[in-house]
C-alpha cells in the first residue's frame, strides 16, 4: 500500500520525541518488528537532534519530515533550512564537529570541558 504524510515542526527539543512517535505510528501500519521499529525511532531521533543542535545552533527553524510507505518498505526524509556543512567530505571524517576549536582531537583532549565524541553508523538500515 502506498501512503505519504508529511510534517513541519520547530527545532525545540521537546519535538524530538514528537517526531519519534509520528514515524512509529505511520510504520506501525507495516507491521515492522520490535528491532525494526526501535531502528526507525532511533534514526529519527538522531536526524532530528541533528537539525536541532548542528542546522539551528543559535535560533529556532523549521524541520520537516516526510514519511512514505511503498508496499513493505518505508521511506523517511528529515531536512532543514538551516546552516548548511560547509565541508561535507571533512564533516564525514571521525571526530569531526564544527565547535570551535573541537575538530582537533589534540586541541579538543587538552580542554577542560568534557566531550563526546560520535562517530554516525553509516550502515544499510
Amino acid at each position: 500500500m502506498k501512503n505519504e504524510v508529511k510534517i513541519t515542526f520547530m527545532s525545540l527539543s521537546v519535538n524530538e520525541s514528537f517526531a519519534r512517535q509520528v514515524a512509529s505510528s505511520f510504520t506501525a501500519m507495516l507491521d515492522p518488528t520490535v528491532d525494526e521499529l526501535a531502528d526507525i525511532k532511533t534514526a529519527v531521533s538522531e536526524a532530528v537532534t541533528n537539525c536541532i543542535v548542528h542546522a539551528y545552533p543559535d535560533t529556532v527553524g523549521k524541520i520537516m519530515m516526510t514519511l512514505k510507505t511503498d508496499g513493505n518498505e518505508v521511506t523517511v526524509s528529515i531536512r532543514d533550512k538551516g546552516i548548511g556543512i560547509p565541508d561535507v567530505k571533512k564533516a564525514m571524517e571521525p571526530c569531526y564537529t564544527t565547535a570551535p576549536h573541537r575538530s582537533d582531537p589534540l586541541r579538543a583532549a587538552s580542554d577542560q570541558s568534557p566531550h563526546l565524541w560520535h562517530e554516525p553508523d553509516l550502515g544499510d538500515h
